[in-house]
């Protein structure tokens, strides 16, 4: 075998930090069809909102420390900044950027405050990093998501095989 054989991650697109301040904009901007985009943050492959409350303010706790892993988000658009025609997809993710986005709107405490609650500015490294592939069938990114979710420990094996299920559809088409 060679290693030039290994068939590679699909490139990212676009990539940009965000900071959580203008994370909530930029999602709303996406999801209200802002810019010609229509934001699916739980496509039917995802397996839903699954962290417990306390799963999530571990999280958001963890980001206000400023750590350099654990923020990356990846989404798909196939026509990313040309026509914008086609599913904008939230590929991996959802679990960080719903527990965010619940801090964001004063729905979640972090060290035992609403967000409201904490008496100086936000910081500006209190951020998340939007990675936008073009993948351009469905059936790419359903195995980009199973490349994602297959090699861990977290899927459950009916969650897997319901997206296994989906990417066989797609193969028939």
């Amino acid at each position: 075998m060679k290693f030039r054989d290994i068939k590679q991650f699909p490139n990212i697109h676009y990539r940009i930090n965000v900071t959580c301040n203008y994370m909530l904009e930029k999602i709303n901007d996406w999801t209200e069809k802002k810019f010609g985009c229509n934001l699916q943050l739980n496509p039917d492959f995802q397996r839903g909102h699954v962290w417990s409350e306390k799963q999530q303010i571990e999280y958001v706790e963890y980001l206000l420390k400023n750590p350099t892993t654990g923020k990356e988000i990846y989404f798909n658009h196939p026509n990313w900044q040309g026509s914008y025609i086609g599913d904008f997809v939230l590929v991996d993710g959802l679990q960080r950027v719903t527990s965010v986005m619940k801090f964001l709107n004063n729905e979640l405490k972090a060290y035992s405050n609403f967000r409201k609650d904490f008496t100086d500015k936000m910081p500006m490294d209190f951020e998340l990093i939007f990675n936008i592939a073009t993948l351009k069938t469905r059936k790419e990114v359903l195995q980009w998501y199973l490349d994602f979710n297959t090699g861990g420990t977290i899927h459950s094996k009916e969650e897997i095989k319901k997206v296994k299920k989906l990417l066989d559809k797609e193969a028939l088409k």
